[in-house]
């Protein structure tokens, strides 16, 4: 261990699931936008164009970026209707369907759904939630038929996937924030592009669920937050989204150290989840003060030893000019018995490849960071297939077998505790 990492806030946060998103559509090469059809009746519109979509094959999403900030590692995904779409409307159109919570907090950030599009054309949707249900009608009643209660949380771009009215890419939105045991209604407006979705006459409502959300789904407008145009039910969301359990009592870990003394020492304010190298919080030569970690100073998160799972360890950090850090991740941490999973140093260089990661080789990777301004760095090791993967600021650095330890020495396929070190004065 080397190197001191001066002026740092820890942002650190636990995410034990993994999600493999696999859904299967096959069009029926007969089938009519039936609603459309039936809009246009009550419509001065008349230059509809309606799609018939060929044979869609399984599409399979692996662990592939999603986005800015976002991986498949980071988030749970539910599927809502696995049916092909059989039906849809026009741009202009809005799609309802409720969110319901479970015994926590959590945050929707992505999504995809069915779509009129083109294949990779691009088209919008904004993104409209309310307290309470978005489901009922008719036309002139219901949540849909007015704009009251509702709330805009932005539009955003969408990228249609490779098949004609088949299905978008994912897509990030705003974050649709869902209260434990709350109902959130939530409304897709469609700009460019008209939703398509499963559903014809007057089913009743679908629920998908699993063991965080429930999605019910759902209604379709010609004309939304209106009395007027056409109102179809039940109308289901061909899609899915995607999300994070927010922090809770179930092994997230989330701080700010907002809440902190300035001046006292970090593991004395808070024995329960942060110690020292020797286990001894108050030590004056280990416990660093807040907010500034010197030479000597050892703090160490414990984690939970799991041999199982995902986890995904992030935090942001600042270094000064002319300054330095490091930290490291243990695959087990039981004194006198230490083993290092990877070792990560912020050198004091001013460009060029000035941080150094060591993992599952004796031979450092290279990798660039910035000095006097905030930044991030992740960590997810997959112990159900041996694997981990360092990033900083949303680029992956390395990727290697996490058993393979820091240096290329065989360490528990174990997650045991960060270390953040100083050794030397920078």
């Amino acid at each position: 261990m080397s190197k001191n990492l001066l002026n740092v806030k820890l942002y650190v946060s636990f995410i034990l699931a993994f999600s493999l998103l696999s859904f299967s559509m096959i069009s029926d090469d007969d089938i009519r936008d039936a609603d459309l059809k039936e809009a246009q009746k009550h419509s001065q519109v008349t230059d509809f164009k309606v799609y018939t979509p060929p044979v869609i094959q399984t599409l399979m999403v692996g662990n592939t970026t999603l986005g800015s900030g976002y991986n498949l590692l980071d988030t749970l995904t539910l599927t809502a209707n696995p049916n092909s779409p059989n039906n849809g409307g026009a741009a202009n159109w809005a799609i309802f369907f409720d969110l319901v919570g479970g015994a926590q907090e959590l945050s929707v950030v992505q999504m995809n759904t069915a779509s009129t599009a083109t294949a990779g054309a691009t088209f919008s949707v904004e993104i409209f939630t309310r307290s309470g249900t978005a489901l009922g009608g008719p036309v002139s009643s219901g949540p849909g038929s007015s704009s009251a209660g509702w709330t805009s949380l932005g539009t955003v771009s969408v990228l249609q996937g490779p098949v004609n009215a088949g299905m978008s890419e994912i897509f990030n939105i705003p974050a649709i924030t869902v209260p434990a045991g709350d109902t959130v209604g939530v409304a897709v407006k469609f700009t460019g592009a008209g939703p398509r979705y499963y559903g014809t006459g007057t089913p009743p409502y679908s629920t998908y669920s699993d063991a965080n959300v429930s999605l019910t789904t759902g209604d379709a407008r010609s004309v939304p937050f209106t009395p007027s145009g056409s109102f179809f039910s039940s109308r289901e969301f061909c899609g899915s989204i995607r999300y994070f359990v927010n922090a809770g009592p179930s092994g997230v870990y989330c701080e700010d150290f907002e809440s902190f003394t300035v001046g006292g020492r970090l593991a004395c304010q808070d024995s329960v989840n942060w110690t020292t190298w020797s286990g001894d919080p108050c030590n004056t030569t280990e416990d660093p003060l807040i907010s500034i970690i010197t030479q000597n100073n050892d703090l160490v998160k414990p984690l939970n030893n799991d041999t199982t799972g995902i986890q995904k360890i992030s935090f942001k950090f600042y270094v000064p000019t002319g300054k330095a850090g490091y930290f490291n991740t243990l695959a087990t941490f039981d004194d006198p018995t230490f083993h290092w999973g990877m070792e990560c140093y912020f050198d004091v260089g001013a460009s060029g490849n000035n941080g150094r990661l060591f993992g599952g080789s004796s031979v450092a990777v290279p990798f660039s960071y910035a000095h006097d301004t905030w930044q991030s760095a992740a960590l997810i090791v997959n112990l159900d297939i041996d694997s981990a993967k360092f990033i900083i600021n949303d680029n992956v650095i390395h990727v290697w077998k996490w058993s393979a330890g820091a240096n290329g020495n065989a360490v528990p396929k174990r997650l045991a505790a960060n270390d953040f070190f100083g050794l030397i004065t920078n």
